[in-house]
């Protein structure tokens, strides 16, 4: 028997046992959406790249359970467990969704077939609550861990803006309050987001500390508009080093006010 002839039949063994399906992260998505008043509603899908038969290292090998929590800001959507539903790709499953908070609402499937294919995995309708623009930080778990998932990056926004706006004008929500948000994804590598809120104008400093107060980066030091902002820290130092895995503090200041602080976890 030749060897080219014993390669090929390890190959077909393989790819026949889908050893080569889950070598990367399963993306995990949903789209960007807008509600054009208070009161009004839009429907957003939590969707999921292919997924095989055989993903993940359960016994036996699939993914037959998820488990996924959505975070945002109560102050401009809402939305109950009545508002959840789930998509194609769970049909037959078992699953319910509950909320803990009103900024959150966490759904919970679980099946004896494993999942097989791409698309829709829940649809959640949202109801605007006032003008303004929340992210949707999307924490999602296949089994125990097992297949990886990949989250979006940046973290889908939700915007509530008037129908009656110039579409050749900007729309700025002007937040009620100055606010950092917590960073997403949190652990991260090698990069995360931070969001922001700045309630009036002035001068915005948002620096990254570490835990004994040393300076790591700075990441904003400049006048700004009344807005919702984001930057990316991408793990690196003022010199451009990258900084070790450790916990770092972000903090955020408009003008001689500290707004807040938020800690960021990052992993090498």
């Amino acid at each position: 028997m030749s060897k080219l002839f014993v390669l090929y039949l390890v190959l077909l063994l393989c790819v026949g046992r889908g050893a080569f399906a889950c070598d990367e992260p399963i993306a995990i998505g949903m789209e960007n959406a807008a509600i054009d008043e208070p009161g009004g509603t839009v429907t957003t899908q939590l969707t999921t790249a292919y997924v095989a038969a055989d993903c993940g290292d359960s016994d036996p090998p699939g993914v037959v359970a998820i488990h996924t929590t959505l975070y945002f800001d109560e102050r401009i959507v809402s939305i109950t467990p009545e508002d959840v539903s789930a998509g194609e790709l769970l049909d037959g499953w078992t699953w319910f969704a509950n909320s803990q908070a009103d900024s959150e609402i966490t759904v919970v499937g679980f099946t004896t077939v494993p999942l097989v294919g791409s698309g829709t995995l829940f649809e959640f309708t949202w109801t605007g609550v006032a003008f303004g623009e929340t992210d949707i930080i999307i924490e999602c778990i296949y089994n125990e861990g097992s297949p990886l998932i990949e989250l979006p990056i940046p973290p889908p926004r939700l915007s509530v803006i008037p129908i009656h706006v110039d579409p050749e004008t900007p729309y700025t929500f002007i937040p009620p309050v100055s606010v950092l948000k917590p960073n997403y994804p949190n652990p991260f590598n090698p990069q995360t987001t931070l969001s922001y809120a700045i309630a009036s104008p002035g001068i915005v400093h948002l620096a990254i500390f570490d835990l004994k107060g040393r300076l790591v980066t700075t990441l904003v030091d400049q006048f700004q508009s009344a807005g919702s902002y984001r930057v990316r820290w991408d793990g690196t130092t003022t010199t451009d080093q990258l900084a070790p895995s450790g916990v770092y503090i972000a903090q955020l200041g408009l003008n001689a006010d500290r707004i807040g602080d938020q800690k960021l976890m990052l992993l090498r």
